[in-house]
């Protein structure tokens, strides 16, 4: 009686299982979907994403009230919930305060985001099963935006949901993110942490070439999003490989081939888009690529509105040194330097701030820019003292995206705290001396 008992609550528990896999492996997927399958609530953005995490929450917060699952903190909890206090605490500051509760809600959304993800992955088995699907949902939208593309090259057509512009007869591709920018931000975490574990030789999934497929696509799509910021980052990561072989060279005197291979791509890649510009399109690539940045004696619209905006949220700053904006306030803030009241969030999209360190700077004053840095450099050292490859890996990809947040605007990027959550839980585990976990061999 009792092993039936015992049995029925095994499957129950595996179904629950899957059924977060399930949540899981959507909210990934449809984490950067600005424009397809979201509504508006009060002029905010409500992703699916979102709804699909609400529900996570809830199953993990029941589990921590009545099922005896401990509540974890994640790594630099302290730093994080000072930072978000004083941003909590600056939201009467604005002249637009439902943009500040709303961009409040959202922080305190992201924080007990982290927190479930820590609490709910105790073993290194679903903790291992939850990155191949993070890894997965960006190999499937590379082939949603390569398709889009394509059809749209080859064939002149467009689909309706698809975010698509024309630009010297090139389609600029972003699925269904804002614009490529967006898309191109979203995606690099995915390829570069994808990149570096197969660089590493990790053994993710059963058969390797899974990871090299998944870069192949991946890499194709950063080029046919045709998002120069995305460009240059990933041309500063191929960088950051070739320097790190050329340590482990002199230091350990061996060659990492797979560091060779990705190189070589990316060479090859560029070389593509020149010829394609050249030959096929009969423009030059670096004025195509750089159109409206002032570069090329090209016109400058787009580098300096951003320059522009950056300038201001550095104002906004200096105008609120100690007791900032907050996250929602900028861009109130900044109407006000160019005396004009924001009171919509139509008005407020045309505001916006630029370059998130910026932003945070602006929304939190000069203490709680410094909780932030903190909490910051707390979840990249503290990760990378452990000699792992997988949270070097999510690591590295941090960073990469993190640089290429700054060419924009919002820290509350929804794919971006997916990304610290994943790369909190792997610390928790890592953190509470189970046995280690996917600590193969490597050449640091």
């Amino acid at each position: 009686m009792n092993t039936d008992i015992l049995q029925q609550k095994e499957k129950r528990n595996k179904i629950l299982l899957y059924f977060v896999y399930s949540i899981l492996f959507l909210s990934f997927l449809f984490s950067s979907y600005d424009t397809f399958i979201s509504f508006k609530v009060k002029g905010f953005t409500v992703r699916t994403s979102q709804l699909l995490l609400i529900i996570f929450m809830v199953i993990v917060l029941f589990q921590i009230l009545f099922k005896n699952t401990p509540l974890v903190f994640p790594i630099g909890f302290n730093f994080l919930i000072l930072w978000a206090f004083l941003i909590l605490l600056f939201i009467p500051n604005t002249t637009f305060l439902s943009r500040n509760i709303g961009y409040g809600v959202w922080l305190i959304f992201h924080i007990l985001l982290i927190t479930v993800f820590v609490s709910y992955v105790n073993n290194e088995k679903v903790a291992l099963t939850i990155l191949k699907l993070y890894i997965a949902s960006f190999f499937i939208n590379s082939i949603l935006l390569n398709v889009e593309f394509i059809l749209a090259f080859s064939k002149g057509i467009t689909i309706p949901m698809f975010n698509l512009w024309w630009r010297g007869g090139i389609p600029r591709v972003a699925l269904f993110s804002y614009e490529p920018s967006y898309f191109a931000t979203y995606l690099i975490a995915g390829l570069v942490l994808t990149i570096y574990l197969w660089i590493k030789d990790c053994k993710l999934f059963r058969h390797s070439h899974w990871l090299i497929i998944f870069i192949f696509s991946e890499v194709l799509a950063i080029f046919l999003s045709n998002a120069r910021s995305g460009y240059i980052v990933f041309t500063m990561f191929i960088f950051f490989l070739f320097f790190e072989q050329v340590y482990i060279l002199i230091k350990k005197k061996k060659i990492n081939y797979r560091y060779i291979i990705i190189i070589v791509i990316f060479i090859i890649g560029i070389m593509t888009v020149f010829y394609t510009f050249k030959k096929v399109f009969k423009l030059a690539a670096l004025e195509h690529i750089f159109l409206f940045t002032g570069i090329f004696k090209g016109s400058s619209l787009s580098g300096s509105s951003r320059l522009n905006a950056a300038r201001d949220t550095f104002k906004v700053f200096l105008n609120h040194p100690f007791i900032g904006v907050s996250l929602g306030g900028i861009p109130a803030a900044r109407g006000e330097l160019l005396r004009q009241v924001i009171t919509r969030q139509a008005e407020a999209k045309l505001f916006e701030g630029m370059v998130v360190l910026l932003e945070i700077l602006a929304a939190s004053g000069v203490i709680g820019f410094i909780l932030f840095l903190l909490y910051f450099m707390k979840i990249l050292i503290k990760p990378l003292l452990e000699n792992n490859i997988i949270l070097k890996a999510l690591v590295i990809s941090f960073v990469i995206e993190f640089i290429l947040l700054q060419f924009n605007q919002n820290i509350q990027r929804l794919y971006l705290w997916q990304h610290i959550a994943v790369l909190s839980m792997f610390y928790s585990i890592y953190g509470k001396g189970k046995e280690r976990f996917m600590r193969l061999k490597t050449f640091w």
